[in-house]
């Protein structure tokens, strides 16, 4: 059976969450879960990792991060940390579903006071979603690549021993696929490194999934991820009902990359492709763009790119020439 490294981002952004009381953040975990088990019943060798992200950071909840030894520490210190090591990973490795949960709530709860105070000064409420994109094309690099010197800093190698097992510890023969779940609406700022982050991971065959929870009734579809679906060819639902989560991730997003080319894809709604421009941040359908850091403007009348500063160049459409028929 296919070995699957999955990693799933979670919208935790207070600012949409406070607004439903009918369907809170503790419920989102608890169904969670419940997809948690399943994607680990279909194969004892599957990986799993969780990132949170908001408005202002990203972190991962789960598995905990790896010690690191410091050089300049005596023998007993070091001995100290191995020990503690090899008990941090074999609690990641036999975690139950109630210590997971506490895990999960506990770091959602830190990071939510931490933004408390940047909510009442910032205008944009949007997550984070091409940081912890990143952070996930960047997790799934490196255990995907690993050996013995990089033990220390690969947190999904929780299950290996560092003495034994080394012939295993490599991540050859995983299929990786990235699952986003989001709350928030689309960040126009964020587009280039949306769009750079999908086509690095269209390039390593990296499926990314996305799951649009829409806690208010007035909630759009996000563009980004119905684009970042279509280029690297992974699913798009949208819930209507937030009680039946589980139910949706169950039905849609278990399956391996293999198992999906025989089963049949949600009905996914026409791909805005629609840009959002940088100055005004409205949607264009055509545009002008910096030929430096190709940021994308709706008027041309500026001098200097408001991004990078640079002088910009008058546009002058191609002349075309007509040669008389003879």
């Amino acid at each position: 059976m296919e070995k699957t490294l999955l990693v799933i981002l979670i919208d935790i952004n207070p600012f949409f969450w406070g607004k439903n009381s009918q369907f809170s953040i503790g419920s989102l975990l608890e169904h969670l879960m419940v997809y948690c088990n399943a994607f680990t019943l279909l194969n004892p060798q599957n990986k799993l990792s969780i990132i949170a992200y908001n408005t202002t950071q990203s972190e991962v909840l789960f598995p905990k991060p790896p010690l690191v030894l410091s050089d300049q520490s005596d023998h007993r210190t070091d001995e100290y940390a191995h020990q503690k090591q090899q008990q941090q990973n074999r609690d990641n490795r036999s975690v139950t579903q109630n210590t997971l949960i506490s895990i999960l709530k506990e770091a959602v709860l830190t990071m939510s006071k931490s933004e408390v105070g940047s909510l009442e000064t910032t205008t944009s409420f949007g997550s984070l979603l091409s940081v912890s994109l990143s952070c996930a094309l960047c997790c799934i690099h490196t255990n995907s690549n690993c050996d013995l010197e990089c033990h220390y800093h690969c947190p999904l190698l929780c299950g290996l021993d560092i003495k034994k097992n080394l012939s295993n510890s490599s991540f050859k023969g995983y299929s990786s696929r990235i699952l986003c779940i989001s709350v928030s609406p689309d960040v126009p700022s964020q587009y280039l490194q949306v769009m750079n982050g999908v086509f690095a991971a269209q390039k390593n065959n990296i499926p990314i999934d996305g799951c649009v929870i829409p806690l208010l009734s007035s909630s759009p579809d996000s563009s980004f991820l119905q684009q970042a679906c279509q280029l690297s060819r992974g699913f798009y639902c949208r819930i209507v009902y937030p009680q039946a989560t589980s139910h949706y991730l169950l039905s849609c997003f278990t399956a391996s990359t293999t198992c999906r080319k025989s089963l049949v894809a949600p009905k996914q709604s026409d791909v805005d492709y629609k840009v959002s421009c940088f100055c005004h941040q409205k949607r264009v359908d055509q545009g002008y763009v910096c030929s430096v850091c190709l940021s994308v403007l709706c008027k041309d009348d500026y001098q200097y790119c408001p991004v990078c500063s640079m002088k910009m160049t008058e546009y002058r459409p191609p002349s075309v020439i007509i040669k008389d028929e003879k």
